[in-house]
């Protein structure tokens, strides 16, 4: 596919605009990508350990302020006399359905009236009176039984919780942050918070104190951390592989959760797998380690990270519309210098490019007078750039032309004069000395005066009169047919002479050139094998021209071939509508030097200056090499092709001419190998 010059500005254009912008978009998205995925990922990091952070840090503070309503005398007082009284079981009033557990054979379940209304329940109500009743405090015996509250508690006994087996199975007690449960009172999902209250001398355990922590509480708190994201927070237990509680999206939360799995399997990618997996997740883990320092006891503390994530596309969201904005500000911009290129290189570049091919065409069809720039070499179109310069070199190429033109028309004008003059001056005495020579030898016969037989010695009167005008005679043939052939030669010029086109019998032509050869054949006893058809069509053209070029081959092929040798003609009439002439000779071969270039003038072989043309009769004579140079000319004005090779022994000459060279022309004839 061949692209004009305005499809390569064009794409030239669109590939010089498009590649920065598109490099330029490649830089943004891609850096941009990775740094605000990076940014991001440190920022969610440092987001998750403040949280975790705050999360461990209000959990333990509520340890330690239970740690020190369980240190108080008159709540160790309160549990040492709840342990030893009896009680009888629950009334069916009292028994709550899913709740309510029974109390040792030996105990005595308190009222529920006497649980909210003593000493110590009136104290726990101090406690959470500024929590917005999302705290709920309860006393429990060493028995599991439930005997102080702040509000009227859900449930009696805990005796069956898990986590009154861990807290109740050491001697002093285990203190145990528990993971969520629905808490009975609120209905809401909350965290058990128990802290054992030992005896102050023996450390015996005498009870414990409970505490149920609304998770809204701690939802809170993470809310004040993140104000300006859009990322989910959720608190994942590693323990049991599954969320505490999620805030935000919960679809978004799971694919978190998934991310966070994955990377805690050692599966770090960096900012490229984040963007690949979609979703950005920052994680910590949720630290206990103040509570050595809070409480005696043992702890048992859940297992918790807090996992922040947000989707890849709302983190690359500011990129993206960054981007967009370079493209459609990008794209403005190369349409607008598009647009400019486009009229500039048009008028600058295709406008004279096309008034340039428009001049050289006009040139190509001889039109010489044509000029691109004006006198002053100033032009509208062409500026003074390359273009400019090309056309002011196509301006002097012209006007060297027109001055060559013309003066190629004078030489030719002055050639055709001498030609002219050439012809009357030249050939003239020549054919007067011929035929002045030939009446003197007449004279001479009729006078008596005999010419000297063959073998007999010419030092007479008569012998050397004869001896001269034979020479002269000789000589003067000679010179007759050089001046001939030069004037062939140079008059057949293919610029200004056309042959013409006349219909003749090609079949008469051959046969009347092979009568005019066979006196020369028969001097040097050589055979003429000539095979043609017994019809050939009409040829159109110049019949003495065709006649010169088998006249031509057919002397130079006797001239070369030795005596007693057979010459061969042959003629043939092809299907492609061409006439074929083949001459063969049985000579010793053209020289290396002369196949080189047969048809070139003077082309002998040997030195011109010491030719001996002669007459056809005499062997290896050799003209001034004009012969296939006319030959060539006839041909090609005829627009025929010819060929020479080779043979074993001489050599052959092939010519092919159309029949009708004004007809379409037929496919070319190839050389025969």
């Amino acid at each position: 596919m061949h692209f004009g010059i305005r499809k390569k500005l064009i794409g030239t254009l669109v590939l010089v605009g498009l590649l920065p912008m598109a490099l330029s978009l490649m830089a943004i998205l891609g850096i941009g990508t990775r740094n605000r995925i990076n940014t991001a990922q440190n920022a969610y990091v440092e987001l998750a350990s403040a949280c975790s952070h705050a999360i461990s840090f209000q959990l333990e503070s509520e340890v330690r302020r239970l740690n020190f309503v369980a240190e108080l005398p008159e709540v160790v007082r309160f549990i040492q006399q709840h342990n030893n009284v009896g009680a009888p079981a629950a009334t069916k009033s009292q028994r709550l359905p899913a709740a309510t557990q029974a109390a040792p054979a030996s105990a005595k379940t308190p009222s529920l009236a006497s649980l909210i209304n003593n000493p110590v329940a009136r104290r726990l109500r101090l406690i959470t009176a500024d929590k917005l009743g999302l705290y709920h405090v309860l006393v429990i015996n060493r028995h599991g039984t439930v005997i102080a509250a702040d509000v009227r508690p859900s449930i009696l006994s805990v005796r069956k919780t898990w986590w009154w087996k861990i807290a109740d199975s050491g001697i002093g007690g285990t203190c145990v942050i528990g993971s969520i449960f629905s808490d009975p009172i609120t209905g809401l999902p909350s965290i058990p918070i128990i802290v054992p209250v030992v005896s102050p001398g023996s450390g015996v355990l005498l009870g414990f104190i409970l505490e149920t922590v609304n998770v809204s509480d701690l939802t809170y708190e993470l809310q004040l951390y993140l104000p300006q994201t859009k990322a989910v927070a959720q608190v994942y237990d590693r323990k049991r592989n599954a969320p505490v509680f999620v805030l935000g999206n919960p679809d978004q939360a799971h694919l978190g959760r998934q991310r966070y799995i994955a990377l805690r399997g050692g599966n770090r990618s960096g900012w490229i797998g984040d963007l690949l997996a979609g979703c950005l997740i920052g994680d910590s883990t949720v630290k206990f380690s103040r509570m050595s320092d809070i409480i005696d006891q043992p702890s048992v503390v859940p297992q918790w990270s807090i996992i922040l994530s947000q989707s890849s596309q709302d983190i690359l969201a500011p990129i993206l519309r960054q981007a967009e904005l370079v493209a459609l500000a990008g794209g403005m911009l190369i349409v607008g210098l598009f647009a400019l290129g486009y009229v500039i290189s048009k008028r600058e570049i295709i406008y004279p490019i096309l008034r340039l091919r428009e001049a050289t065409s006009a040139v190509g069809r001889g039109e010489l007078n044509i000029r691109l720039l004006s006198q002053d070499q100033e032009d509208v179109m062409f500026r003074r750039d390359e273009l400019g310069m090309l056309a002011r070199d196509f301006d002097e190429m012209t006007r060297r032309l027109a001055a060559n033109v013309r003066q190629f028309e004078q030489t030719a004008k002055a050639k055709q004069r001498f030609m002219d003059l050439a012809a009357h001056e030249l050939r003239s005495p020549m054919s007067h000395i011929i035929i002045t020579t030939q009446l003197i030898l007449r004279q001479l016969a009729n006078a008596g005066m005999a010419r000297p037989a063959p073998g007999e010695p010419a030092n007479t009167p008569a012998g050397e009169i004869y001896k001269s005008l034979d020479s002269i005679l000789k000589n003067s043939r000679r010179l007759s047919k050089i001046v001939t052939d030069l004037l062939k030669l140079v008059q057949e010029d293919v610029f200004t002479i056309k042959p013409r086109r006349d219909p003749f019998d090609l079949r008469q032509v051959i046969l009347e050139v092979c009568d005019q050869q066979s006196v020369f054949i028969s001097a040097r006893k050589q055979k003429l094998d000539l095979v043609m058809p017994d019809t050939i069509p009409t040829m159109r053209g110049d019949s003495d021209k065709v006649g010169d070029i088998l006249a031509n081959l057919l002397s130079n092929a006797i001239r070369f071939s030795p005596d007693g040798a057979t010459v061969r003609v042959t003629v043939n009439v092809l299907v492609s509508g061409h006439i074929e002439l083949i001459v063969e000779d049985s000579g010793s071969g053209m020289p290396d030097e002369v196949m080189a270039g047969p048809f070139e003038p003077f082309q002998t072989g040997a030195d011109t200056m010491q030719h001996h043309s002669g007459d056809a009769g005499e062997e290896g004579s050799r003209g001034l090499g004009l012969g296939l140079a006319i030959v060539r000319r006839f041909v090609e004005l005829h627009e025929g092709q010819i060929f020479i090779r080779p043979l074993p022994t001489g050599t052959q000459v092939r010519v092919i001419l159309p029949l009708d060279p004004d007809a379409d022309t037929p496919p070319p004839v190839q050389q025969r190998s």
